[in-house]
């Protein structure tokens, strides 16, 4: 039987979306002796942040300015404002983001997690937007390029709300290694993150504005029973979406 015939190597290779077929692949090179197949690898990380902030007046959209991508990347998005609009992303791409639940306080303070994973392609010139259905204010956006992994997808989420000096989210769990980005929303941007065991922060992420900012923790596998508190120095109106990814 060939190495390289029908029977160990079929010409018909299963579909890249899948696990089953990038592993099979491997295999496939491994067999050939190619060392350049890339491993798979749990070191997701935030290799580039924009914040922007739309200021206090009414305004119906904001963008990243000049984002470049690579194919493979991922792209995920925190955004944040305070009217009852509901917010679209696109860039020049024609990416599609997909859109996690709008986490909604009193005020009314929302935030909201977008994400794109595992780019098709490369622009040094991209450009992300973000749309309000209605002329909204205090308005942030923060863009996260994700890269370091392979088979990225979506995990879970999590969410909680308080009008307090501090807001929990409800307890998560994950399935695997991954990422987990944490977006706050309130009147009051001086705050703290911190994680239930055995968790951390890895960095603090500041706002483009005056009422957003996040945090984000890497993670090497599956956790129970997370929870992450952001605390301020006032009683105000908080919102605090979790978007974990693996």
């Amino acid at each position: 039987m060939r190495r390289n015939g029908s029977f160990l190597y079929p010409r018909t290779r299963p579909a890249l979306s899948s696990a089953k077929g990038v592993w099979g692949l491997r295999d496939a090179y491994e067999g050939l002796q190619n060392a350049e197949w890339p491993v798979p690898s749990a070191n997701y990380g935030i290799s580039n942040q924009v914040s922007v902030y739309g200021g206090t007046s009414l305004v119906t959209s904001i963008n990243s300015g000049t984002f470049p991508v690579s194919a493979g990347n991922s792209i995920a998005v925190f955004v944040s404002w305070y009217t009852t609009a509901t917010v679209t992303l696109a860039d020049t791409m024609g990416n599609t983001y997909t859109a996690c639940t709008a986490v909604s306080a009193t005020g009314p303070t929302k935030g909201q997690w977008f994400y794109c994973m595992n780019l098709g392609a490369s622009s040094s010139s991209n450009v992300i937007t973000v749309t309000f259905s209605v002329s909204s204010d205090y308005t942030t956006a923060q863009f996260f390029l994700l890269s370091g992994g392979f088979l990225k997808q979506f995990d879970t989420t999590a969410s909680g709300t308080a009008s307090a000096s501090s807001v929990t989210s409800g307890s998560f769990n994950t399935a695997a290694a991954g990422i987990v980005l944490v977006g706050r929303n309130s009147y009051n941007a001086q705050s703290t993150t911190t994680w239930s065991s055995p968790y951390t922060p890895v960095s603090a992420i500041p706002a483009g504005g005056l009422y957003s900012s996040s945090a984000q923790n890497i993670f090497s596998s599956a956790q129970t029973g997370i929870t992450v508190t952001e605390t301020g120095n006032s009683s105000t109106n908080r919102a605090l979406a979790v978007l974990a990814l693996k």
